[in-house]
């Protein structure tokens, strides 16, 4: 589980690049992302107790 909390004006160090933001990257991985039926899918949420799954739809030609 990941939890993203940012921080309040006060807390932000000043930037060397003038007040530049970059983006924060929070992770980055590569994953095997299955092709399923949508049922396959929801046994799968429901087995795992996940709230969302990504999966490639093999009813529809994934």
């Amino acid at each position: 589980q990941y939890i993203l909390a940012g921080e309040s004006p006060e807390e932000e160090p000043e930037s060397e690049t003038g007040g530049e933001e970059m983006p924060l990257v929070v992770a980055e991985m590569t994953t095997e992302i299955p092709t399923l039926t949508v049922s396959q899918a929801v046994m799968r949420m429901d087995l795992s107790d996940v709230p969302a799954l990504l999966f490639r739809n093999s009813g529809n030609g994934g």
